[in-house]
């Protein structure tokens, strides 16, 4: 792997990088090192705004490396688009009567218990 060098703080710079899914990426882009990496960076990006193209072509090849960057799977989202919280209204009023209901606990201890007691069993003493 390349040596990444970064500027001393005595001159300006601009730092980019491209990143996606090993997919978007051609087969061979992991064995390429300086100009071939930069073309092909030029080469994915040829849809892109001119000046980041530019920007591109005016990169110092001694500066490209390729990096791996790993990242865990997604998580699935908890709740579906159909539930209240996603409709800004209902969700509104869903999150203010939890919140009441809260205060209500809140204010009864023999409540509080209750409700704690009960969430230890179904979650666990963890």
């Amino acid at each position: 792997m390349a040596q990444i060098r970064f500027c001393d703080g005595t001159d300006d710079y601009i730092g980019w990088g491209l990143w996606a899914s090993r997919a978007h990426f051609p087969t061979d882009t992991t064995t390429l090192t300086g100009v071939d990496l930069v073309r092909r960076a030029g080469e994915m990006t040829r849809r892109w705004h001119p000046n980041m193209q530019q920007l591109i072509r005016l990169t110092d090849p001694a500066t490209a490396a390729w990096i791996n960057i790993r990242t865990s799977a997604p998580i699935p989202p908890q709740m579906n688009a159909d539930d209240l919280l996603h409709k800004p209204v209902l969700g509104r009023v869903q999150l203010a009567l939890m919140r009441g209901g809260m205060r209500v606990v809140n204010a009864f201890p023999f409540l509080k218990r209750r409700i704690t007691e009960s969430i230890i069993r179904t979650r666990g003493a963890n």
